[in-house]
C-alpha cells in the first residue's frame, strides 16, 4: 500500500475472488468486468507485486470465453446511457451514478479485452465520453458529475479515483 491509499493487493484478491463467483454464475460479462478491474488496478502497484498478480492471472483460463462473442451486455450499457445522456431533462444524482457506473464498467471491459488481444467494433469509450461531454455542457451538471464520481470513488474504496470515472478529455 502506497502513502496510505487503498490496499490495492486486497482488492485486488477480492475482486478475483469475485470473478471467480460471476462466472460459477454464468455471469461471463460481470465476470469480464472483474478482470479489467484487476488490470486497471494492476497499473497502480509495484512492479513486485504486478509480477505476482500477473502469475495469477495467467493461471486463470478465460480467453476461451471471450472468443467469437459480441458482448451484447457491452451494446446495452451504451445504449442506456444513450437514453440517458440524450433525455431532455436533468438528471438526478442516482441516475448520474448509473451512468459513471456503467462507463466504468465498458473502461474495465475494454482493458481486459485489451490484453486479451480482443478487439470491439466500436470505439466504446469515445462514444460513451461524447455523449457525457455533450451532457454535462452546464457547470451544474458537470460539478454533479464531479460530485457522482466522488462518491462511486469513495463507495469503491478509492480504488479508482473520481477522475478515473469521468470522461477522459474532461476538463476541470
Amino acid at each position: 500500500m502506497r502513502g496510505g491509499g487503498p490496499n490495492f493487493s486486497r482488492a485486488i484478491e477480492e475482486t478475483l475472488s469475485e470473478f471467480h463467483r460471476l462466472r460459477a454464475e454464468d455471469a461471463q460479462f460481470s465476470a469480464l468486468i472483474r478482470l479489467g478491474e484487476v488490470e486497471l488496478m494492476l497499473e497502480k502497484i509495484s512492479a513486485a507485486e504486478k509480477a505476482h498478480w500477473r502469475g495469477v492471472l495467467s493461471g486463470i483460463d478465460f480467453q476461451a470465453s471471450l472468443v467469437e462473442r459480441d458482448w451484447p451486455e457491452l451494446h446495452e450499457n451504451i445504449s442506456k446511457i444513450r437514453r440517458l445522456a440524450e433525455s431532455d431533462r436533468k438528471l438526478q444524482f442516482e441516475e448520474l451514478c448509473l451512468v459513471l457506473s456503467l462507463r466504468l464498467g465498458v473502461k474495465c471491459a475494454l482493458a481486459y479485452l485489451s490484453t486479451a488481444n480482443m478487439t470491439i467494433e466500436i470505439d466504446a469509450l469515445k462514444l460513451i465520453d461524447e455523449l457525457l461531454i455533450e451532457m454535462a455542457k452546464d457547470d451544474k451538471t458537470r460539478q454533479a458529475m464531479t460530485s457522482a464520481a466522488a462518491f462511486i470513488s469513495k463507495n469503491r474504496g478509492g480504488v479508482f479515483l473520481p477522475s478515473e470515472l469521468l470522461p477522459q478529455s474532461w476538463m476541470h
